[in-house]
């Protein structure tokens, strides 16, 4: 554990140094903080802010894949690229020992990134009296899952990199396709291949984005309707248990992303 631990620390200190991350922090702290100025002024109900908590959802449908995507993919390719993974390599570390402490110190990272938006969104509702702690904190902690899930999937992209731009460019089109293409997609899909409920409703589960969303507005929101058909139709088939089953897939597809990208690593040659 020492030995993750420091490289945890050198991944925290390079990543907060990161031209990517600063950018994303400074751009999520201002949308955060002007949200939340703009719509906190009327907040007096849960109702209100529930239109502020889908405000500050669709920003972090956007900013934590990019974020986690572009940072965990620059992880081990970037050192390949410059040499660095064959030096550290040299050392007594071994290849899980490195794995699990740049995942770790990157996330802390992210994780301080995106606690300084809250932190700072929280700030602005508190000053205008509204007092709905709870539900921030819940928006608060299913946003750390969902930056672990993203960084996994980061991860396992740099895994197979061997430069920073390729991996870059990779997490890019990632981010595109599961945020912007990926609903048009599935509905063109679903339209063209007359696919049942069920089946958009499992598409729709491999996408880590849509189930966020879901499993946010499940919790947060009074209108269901707003879940989407598969929100809808996954909530008439488990009813309250809903919010607990996505909490364990996306905990689940975390682990088995990360188990298998450290699997695949440990299997690479360096050189």
């Amino acid at each position: 554990m020492h030995e993750v631990w420091l490289v945890a620390i050198l991944s925290y200190k390079e990543a907060i140094r990161n031209r990517w991350l600063l950018s994303f922090s400074l751009g999520f702290a201002f949308l955060t903080f002007l949200l939340s100025f703009i719509g906190s002024s009327d907040l007096e109900t849960f109702s209100q802010f529930n239109k502020l908590s889908a405000m500050l959802v669709n920003v972090l449908m956007l900013f934590i894949p990019l974020m986690g995507f572009a940072l965990g993919a620059q992880l081990i390719s970037g050192d390949r690229e410059e040499g660095v993974l064959v030096y550290l390599l040299s050392h007594p570390l071994t290849k899980v020992h490195y794995f699990a402490g740049r995942f770790l110190g990157s996330f802390l990272a992210l994780a301080t990134s995106l606690s300084l938006g809250f932190a700072i969104s929280s700030g602005v509702i508190g000053f205008w009296g509204v007092h709905m702690a709870r539900s921030f904190l819940v928006l608060w902690g299913l946003a750390l899952l969902f930056t672990v899930m993203c960084m996994a999937t980061g991860m396992m992209i740099s895994v197979f990199s061997n430069n920073r731009a390729h991996a870059t460019g990779a997490a890019i089109f990632l981010w595109l396709f599961l945020t912007v293409i990926g609903d048009l997609g599935l509905m063109g899909t679903a339209y063209l291949l007359r696919l049942r409920s069920e089946a958009i409703v499992a598409l729709s589960l491999f996408n880590p984005v849509e189930v966020f969303k879901i499993l946010v507005i499940r919790l947060l929101a009074t209108d269901l309707e707003v879940l989407g058909a598969a929100g809808m139709y996954l909530d008439r088939m488990i009813g309250q248990s809903l919010p607990l089953y996505l909490i364990g897939w996306l905990s689940l597809m975390t682990l088995v992303l990360s188990l298998v990208g450290c699997w695949i690593f440990t299997q690479q040659e360096e050189w």
